[in-house]
């Protein structure tokens, strides 16, 4: 029988996650719990082999399975190296070395759009982007954690909505006195594609009943000091897009 090391389950997860152990090369296996578990596997690994076909870092899946395991899994390759959420966490580490990291992670989004916009293609859009779901290795940037495609969504719409995302969780790992570093640093590396930066604005900035999402807005920061919010993100891509006008 095969021998599993089990990870630590986070508590949000219906998944669990063990180490293969004595393969060689690394390897996972990521095993899918509850609801519509079979489809969320096949949805994974349908993904997995696009992005990797396209020349997007992720991690290699195997055809071999764990007799052991009667649930539906993925064996997949375990990536050596931190994810940025780590990094950008980091104290030991120079702000500048941070953002250096960051630009990287923007640099190989904004290609992944770029081409996602070319093909026409969503499933080239990290539904459940956050800075936990990149991987930084010694060559690469490796994204992790694909269970389900993105609703029905234009690709521009659904390439903001994961730009906002993963730069809302970067402001939130450097803190809220780096916020204009982070929008500087996406409106340089955006620059190209301002279409993309202003559909991220317009999908917070003008939604309808403004009056009443930034209520709810002030009201979050209420509750937590620490909160950083979509507004937070937008107002300061603005800031960038038209000084003159924040």
């Amino acid at each position: 029988m095969t021998e599993l090391r089990k990870f630590p389950k986070p508590a949000t997860s219906l998944n669990e996650l063990y180490e293969l152990v004595g393969a060689e090369p690394a390897m996972l296996v990521k095993v899918y719990r509850g609801p519509r578990a079979g489809e969320r596997c096949a949805a994974e690994a349908e993904i997995l082999g696009l992005w990797r076909n396209e020349g997007f870092g992720v991690p290699a899946v195997s055809q071999q399975t764990v007799e052991s395991i009667s649930d539906p899994h993925l064996v997949i390759s375990l990536l050596p190296g931190r994810s940025l959420q780590h990094v950008l966490r980091d104290p030991a580490l120079p702000p500048e070395r941070r953002l250096k990291q960051l630009r990287h992670v923007l640099d190989d989004l904004l290609r992944r759009h770029e081409r996602a916009m070319q093909c026409n293609d969503v499933r080239l859009v990290h539904r459940d982007a956050s800075t936990a779901n990149v991987m930084l290795t010694d060559t690469a940037v490796a994204t992790l954690d694909f269970e389900t495609f993105p609703g029905e969504t234009s690709v521009a719409d659904a390439c903001a909505v994961e730009l906002g995302k993963v730069l809302r969780w970067a402001m939130r790992d450097l803190g809220a006195s780096h916020i204009p570093a982070v929008a500087g640093l996406a409106v340089q590396v955006y620059a190209g594609r301002r279409d993309l930066l202003e559909r991220l604005v317009t999908r917070t900035l003008d939604r309808p009943m403004q009056f009443w999402h930034r209520w709810r807005d002030r009201r979050r920061k209420r509750k937590d000091a620490g909160e950083l919010t979509k507004y937070d993100v937008a107002d300061a891509i603005v800031k960038c897009l038209r000084p003159s006008r924040a």
